[in-house]
C-alpha cells in the first residue's frame, strides 16, 4: 500500500465526488464499484477510516441512484467471514441456511446468542 489510510482518501474523494451527482453513482455502479465499496465497509488497523468512508460514500451513491439500490438488494450472503474481535469474545458468525440470515454463535458451544444479526 502507498501509505498508511490510503484506501480511506480514496473513499473520500468518491464519496464526496457521488454526492448529489447521479451520473457519478451510475458509472461507479456500471463499472462494478458498488461491491467494491462495500467490501471496504469493514474495520482495518492500516486504513482505520476507509469503513466511515465506505458508509458514506455508499450512502450518497443510494442517495440519487435506484440502480444502486437495486444492486445492493440484489446481493446474497455467500457465507460468515472469520473476524477477530469475535474470535477473541468466543464467539462466531453462522449462516443459517433455511433463512439465509447470519446467527451470532458461541465458538466453544454451537449454542445461538439472543440479539445476533439479523
Amino acid at each position: 500500500s502507498p501509505y498508511l489510510g490510503y484506501r480511506g482518501d480514496v473513499l473520500a474523494v468518491l464519496g464526496n465526488a457521488a454526492y448529489g451527482r447521479p451520473a457519478v453513482a451510475e458509472l461507479v455502479e456500471e463499472l462494478g464499484g458498488v461491491e467494491l465499496v462495500l467490501a471496504q465497509c469493514q474495520l482495518d488497523d492500516h486504513s482505520p477510516l476507509a469503513r466511515e468512508w465506505g458508509l458514506w460514500t455508499i450512502r450518497n451513491l443510494c442517495g440519487v441512484s435506484a440502480k444502486v439500490q437495486q444492486r445492493i438488494q440484489g446481493l446474497e450472503v455467500v457465507s460468515s467471514v472469520d473476524s477477530p474481535e469475535l474470535r477473541k469474545m468466543g464467539m462466531r458468525l453462522e449462516l443459517d441456511k433455511g433463512s439465509g440470515k447470519m446467527k451470532l454463535m458461541r465458538s466453544e458451544e454451537g449454542e445461538e446468542v439472543d440479539g445476533g444479526p439479523t
